[in-house]
């Protein structure tokens, strides 16, 4: 039988060599097949599940303003960090009071405000911590929306303090029911009903305030330990919800009442040499102004002679240094003497005016051109000024194709208020009425301006009256039925000496506050501010309930 045969040692050493190499090589498959999977190429590999953080618990105080708590939720939502509401352990908290570590990341003003027809003016600052805290005698409203705030400013409120703590909604209404009593408010909710208090001589309406000494100013800190308060500024500020009083969205109008730059005012001019003379005493406070309104009811004309009987009026090119001096931005052209010499002379006017840079409404080179609103743009806000001659007379009105005034009536008000209406956040209508002299306006004037109010105009102004008249709130709305005299001569009698400035200040296109300023003229024609008692008695007078 023949036996199996076996290699001989050299070769079984063979053998084991090619089995080596044979491992080797599949080895090698192995591992390049697993680097084509890693990379995308080949059968893909499950991945291998890798530890996440835990989302960031982020704290918002919830007395935060509506506005700013939106925002801080929009940039959170675009954020890729994961995170969850919650107070314990927060990696954010936004809050009125300050932690180690934070920084502010947003400011709050507030505003003490009484009714727009009382007479105080200003309040002391240890008189409202005092009475927060219970130790003096003081009526407060507060809306619900600012307490927070305030107790960050002022600390806890005392049980015993006399502050009551009302529904934003219902502040308003529930001050006018107890005028004796002092709203704090945030500044961006000021509305015209109210008027806004100093404190320790600060205005918050001031363009000037040093903000950093203005006492009532809460401010939003952030902070923790995921350090996110960086970016969370910057995104309150790009938001523009850092602060509620931002100047570059505020607008302050101020509106004049009769200017009329002829008989008395002329020969005073030309007396001292000085064209610009009537507008020095006030020169200053108006230029002030974003915006300075004045009511010229008399066209420039070359060769003009000051008269003081002539009943046809009319001004040197000169004396527009007038308006240069009082920045008058926008002229109004409802006056019933603008064509006393004829239209050649208010073509003229007008083409002066745009020279100057001035926009003019109420007037224009015909009636379609008279009618049609001026459109002002300033800080965001767009405003729009209509103006009508009422009184007449006919020869005073623009026609088809001739110069003059808008004419009166109550559809074509309305019209031009939906008109505006559509391209401004306020529209403002200025009428030439039927003039009286007294404090009191018409019956018929009272009907037609709240029909004005009514129809859409956010505030209705009486340009005609030749000393001031009643203001009232019609559905919240200013009427102001007469400003009186401002650059005039007629000086007979205490009434017709004065004038009411009206400052209008207009915060991201809504009507915020009005500002009544009360001015008075000597015999020299130069208006000045009235101060004392005689303001105090204007005010009592155009503003019955004060």
């Amino acid at each position: 039988m023949k036996g199996r045969l076996l290699p001989s040692l050299p070769s079984r050493r063979w053998l084991l060599l090619g089995i080596i190499a044979l491992e080797l090589v599949g080895s090698a498959i192995v591992l390049h097949w697993l680097l084509a999977s890693e990379t995308g190429e080949g059968r893909a590999v499950a991945a291998v599940p890798r530890p996440t953080s835990s989302p960031t618990v982020v704290s918002l105080a919830p007395s935060l303003p509506e506005s700013m708590a939106a925002s801080i939720m929009a940039w959170l939502h675009d954020r890729a960090e994961p995170w969850l509401p919650g107070s314990e352990g927060a990696g954010l908290a936004v809050d009125w009071q300050s932690a180690r570590g934070a920084r502010p990341v947003a400011e709050m003003f507030l505003v003490p405000a009484v009714p727009l027809a009382s007479p105080r003016e200003d309040l002391a600052f240890d008189d409202v911590r005092r009475a927060w805290h219970g130790e003096a005698a003081g009526r407060f409203l507060v809306p619900d929306t600012a307490v927070a705030a305030l107790d960050s400013i002022l600390g806890p409120r005392a049980a015993q303090a006399a502050v009551e703590i009302v529904p934003a909604g219902e502040l308003v209404s529930r001050l006018e029911q107890q005028p004796e009593a002092t709203a704090i408010l945030p500044f961006d909710e000021l509305q015209p009903r109210l008027k806004p208090l100093s404190v320790d001589g600060l205005f918050i309406l001031d363009r000037g305030l040093d903000e950093a000494r203005w006492p009532l100013r809460a401010v939003v800190w952030a902070g923790g330990p995921a350090g996110w308060e960086e970016e969370l500024a910057a995104a309150l500020e790009q938001r523009g919800v850092d602060s509620n009083r931002h100047l570059h969205r505020l607008t302050v109008l101020a509106m004049t009442g009769v200017t009329a730059m002829a008989r008395g005012v002329a020969l005073e001019i030309e007396a001292r040499g000085d064209p610009g003379w009537p507008a020095r005493g006030l020169a200053g406070l108006l230029s002030a102004a974003d915006l300075t309104h004045v009511s010229n009811e008399v066209s420039f004309m070359p060769g003009c002679q000051a008269s003081a009987e002539s009943p046809a009026f009319c001004s040197s090119p000169e004396y527009m240094e007038v308006l240069r001096l009082v920045g008058a931005d926008v002229v109004e052209l409802t006056g019933n003497h603008n064509l006393d010499f004829g239209g050649t002379y208010a073509l003229q006017s007008l083409d002066l005016y745009a020279e100057e840079g001035v926009a003019t409404f109420g007037g224009g080179r015909d009636a379609a051109a008279a009618s049609q609103p001026l459109i002002v743009t300033h800080n965001g806000n767009r405003l729009a000024f209509l103006g009508y001659n009422q009184f007449g007379p006919d020869y005073a009105l623009a026609g088809p194709a001739s110069p003059g005034a808008a004419s009166f009536s109550l559809a074509a008000v309305q019209a031009g208020v939906v008109e505006a209406r559509r391209q401004a956040d306020l529209v403002f209508v200025n009428v030439q009425y039927t003039e009286a002299y007294q404090a009191e306006p018409l019956p018929e004037q009272v009907a037609d301006f709240r029909a004005i109010a009514d129809a859409g105009a956010d505030v209705v102004t009486g340009s005609q009256a030749h000393q001031p008249q009643h203001v009232e709130l019609h559905g919240g709305k200013p009427i102001f039925y007469g400003l009186g005299n401002l650059f005039f001569d007629q000086t007979w009698s205490p009434a017709t000496r004065q004038s009411l400035i009206v400052r209008h200040y207009v915060y991201q296109g809504r009507l915020l506050s009005v500002e009544i300023l009360p001015t008075t003229m000597d015999g020299d024609y130069q208006p000045t501010l009235a101060e004392g008692q005689e303001r105090d008695e204007i005010l009592r007078t155009v503003l019955p309930m004060r």
